[in-house]
């Protein structure tokens, strides 16, 4: 069915630039190598860091507190940081 899409529509669009290169490099590539011009990029613009932040503080409130600053919403891979805490049961309670 995803073969018969990708014919029948006039764009593939990924919502992610590693999705638009899984989709192109992978999943179909041979379509790619056809029609490149038919895939696209198409991102909505919501980070995960500002989606955390708007729609669950609470849980950006714990990621502040546990990391010791904000710098995790200018850069998620300080979330590692929170690798310590995976056996704490007070926290994952919390969690």
């Amino acid at each position: 069915m995803a073969n018969l899409c990708v014919m029948g529509s006039k764009t593939v669009n990924g919502v992610a630039a590693l999705h638009s290169e899984l989709v192109k490099k992978e999943i179909f590539k041979d379509f790619y190598e056809m029609m490149p011009k038919k895939f696209q990029n198409k991102t909505n613009g919501v980070t995960p860091r500002r989606w955390i932040r708007c729609c669950n503080p609470k849980l950006a409130d714990l990621y502040s507190r546990y990391i010791g600053d904000e710098q995790w919403i200018l850069n998620m891979d300080e979330l590692k940081d929170l690798e310590y805490l995976l056996e704490d049961n007070n926290v994952l309670n919390e969690f």
